[in-house]
């Protein structure tokens, strides 16, 4: 199944804040899901592929027999997540979480042109579709905060949280 992810700035009135428009598109399941962070783009380009990731897990029953092929027209993240090129000390935690999910979800990351990933498209764009399936979007809202917190010294998996 074909996912796509992005993460674009957004102008804001306040003088150092930086408010970044993160987006994931699942057209095959009608799905598009948009969400502001503050942050710089790349790191909200990783916090766009993990809540997509998240979602993907959240979901077992529509996912488990599909292949998951993921998107982004940014190849830094692409490279990085493939183990291409070297990721620095600020996006460490990311990538780390990206290459679990990776190793439990056995998705694939490539590029895709700008104009067509689908989550930089409006709903509009987006493909109708006629499946009616229970989706989870619950577990989005704080699951990927509390990863993002230092914890103490535990042996627990990011992904078990």
């Amino acid at each position: 199944m074909k996912c796509y992810f992005t993460a674009k700035p957004e102008s804001t009135d306040e003088p150092g804040k930086k408010r970044v428009l993160t987006s994931f598109a699942i057209p095959d399941l009608g799905v598009l899901f948009r969400t502001h962070y503050s942050g710089e783009v790349d790191e909200c380009n990783y916090i766009s592929l993990l809540k997509l990731l998240k979602f993907v897990e959240s979901n077992p029953k529509v996912f488990d027999n599909h292949k998951i092929q993921v998107y982004s027209h940014e190849p830094q993240i692409v490279y990085q997540v493939n183990g291409k090129i070297p990721c620095g000390e600020r996006l460490q935690k990311l990538n780390g979480l990206a290459l679990l999910y990776k190793a439990k979800l056995k998705y694939s990351l490539d590029w895709v042109h700008l104009k067509d990933n689908k989550a930089e498209k409006g709903i509009i764009d987006q493909p109708q579709t006629k499946i009616l399936l229970p989706l989870n979007f619950d577990e989005l809202d704080d699951s990927l905060k509390k990863r993002m917190k230092p914890r103490s010294n535990t042996k627990r998996s990011p992904l078990s949280m």
